[in-house]
């Protein structure tokens, strides 16, 4: 049986703020006070106190850290290799484990986004952006998704993705679409249309 977005938002606020958070934001169309920033919102906003510790609730992998230039502020990717997952944790006051790998109950970071603090990058609080990904999704594959799914142009991608990724590679393909043109601009990103 497939999770509700409200399970899945509350289990998320579970793992990474130990569920002290209370979730403001949904994937789907922004909320008002995000709307200045963007039409749709990708991920789970958990609402914390600025300085709020985030530590791994699996081991992994770091896959990417730093400043983000597309509003995320500073952020951090880590993956689950024995769920095949990778989650951003976005709008961090700081930085604890910039790369490598990590054990579960490792402080990863810690909340931040309050507006004109370092790292907060576009918002209107203090909150941790959450965002879940099958797979690997290294900088330049998470960045090519989210660029796809901000044009439409990932169609059906639970089964489109996966029949593209069989044929073309996995690391290769991060986004199909109906209309090839709408992949334009993509760089490396193979433009398989379904």
């Amino acid at each position: 049986m497939q999770k509700s977005p409200t399970e899945i938002a509350q289990e998320l606020n579970q793992m990474f703020t130990g569920g002290a958070g209370k979730i403001t934001q949904m994937p789907g169309p922004a909320a008002a006070s995000t709307r200045k920033f963007y039409s749709t919102h990708r991920g789970y906003d958990t609402a914390v106190p600025q300085g709020t510790e985030i530590k791994a609730p699996f081991a992994g992998e770091i896959v990417n850290s730093g400043m983000d230039k597309t509003g995320y502020g500073q952020r951090i990717g880590i993956y689950n290799p024995k769920t095949n997952q990778t989650y951003y944790l976005s709008h961090l006051s700081k930085i604890a484990t910039p790369t490598g790998t990590f054990q579960p109950g490792q402080t990863l970071g810690y909340s931040g986004g309050t507006p004109g603090t370092f790292g907060a990058g576009n918002t209107t609080g203090a909150h941790l952006d959450i965002e879940q990904y099958m797979g690997k999704m290294t900088k330049p594959v998470r960045e090519a998704m989210s660029y796809a799914q901000r044009i439409g142009a990932i169609v059906n991608p639970q089964n489109a993705l996966a029949k593209a990724k069989s044929l073309y590679g996995n690391n290769r393909v991060v986004a199909v679409s109906n209309d090839p043109n709408k992949l334009k601009g993509m760089g490396r990103v193979v433009k398989f249309t379904i």
